[in-house]
């Protein structure tokens, strides 16, 4: 995954769209967080990193030595310690309910 960490791959279009604009950028090195305001407008995007744990890749907001950062995201992902455990994409499946893993699980139709 040493390809993962491309920080200028990221920032690249992010700095021509502020420049364009003349907005103020920041990042927080010891967070990664990237502030940009605009006027009277005012975002932070979070940063994700992303490594491998157990033999399983774990997407992670904090910084860490290990991990590889993959992009900013415009709002926090929110994460359950249930979600990861095979019994609950087991059930999930057995329950239509549609997650990341749900190979056997019946196509949906309509609207939700």
């Amino acid at each position: 995954m040493h390809y993962l960490f491309r920080p200028l791959k990221h920032l690249g279009p992010i700095l021509a769209w502020a420049g364009e604009r003349g907005a103020d950028m920041q990042i927080a090195p010891e967070t990664f967080e990237m502030s940009l305001r605009l006027g009277d407008r005012h975002i932070v995007l979070i940063p994700r990193f992303v490594l491998e744990h157990e033999g399983r890749t774990i997407y992670q907001r904090d910084l860490a030595s290990d991990g590889n950062f993959i992009g900013w995201m415009p709002y926090p992902v929110k994460s359950w310690p249930l979600s990861t455990r095979k019994s609950a994409n087991r059930f999930s499946s057995a329950s239509v309910i549609p997650t990341s893993y749900a190979p056997n699980a019946p196509k949906r139709t309509g609207s939700l």
